[in-house]
């Protein structure tokens, strides 16, 4: 499984060049690389939750205050500090 994530130098390999064992380890190898950043984006989403809706919302509600009805941004659950 270490095989999979060491880096080597891509090799530019003509696809004919290539069996169906070779393709099918290169799209393994991707596959796992992908699950893996997926996977390792989403804890790190987890955890900064909130300073990340907080970094999100911080437009809205900046527009929010300074509109001059604020009932919308209360009606839409805007938790504007």
């Amino acid at each position: 499984m270490t095989t999979l994530l060491q880096w080597r130098p891509h090799r530019r390999l003509v696809p004919e060049a290539m069996s169906l064992s070779e393709h099918l380890s290169e799209l393994r190898r991707r596959v796992l690389i992908v699950a893996l950043a997926f996977f390792t984006a989403s804890v790190v989403a987890f955890v900064f939750y909130p300073e990340i809706l907080k970094f999100l919302q911080e437009p809205y509600c900046r527009i929010s205050r300074t509109a001059s009805s604020t009932s919308r941004a209360r009606s839409t659950g805007c938790r504007c500090g």
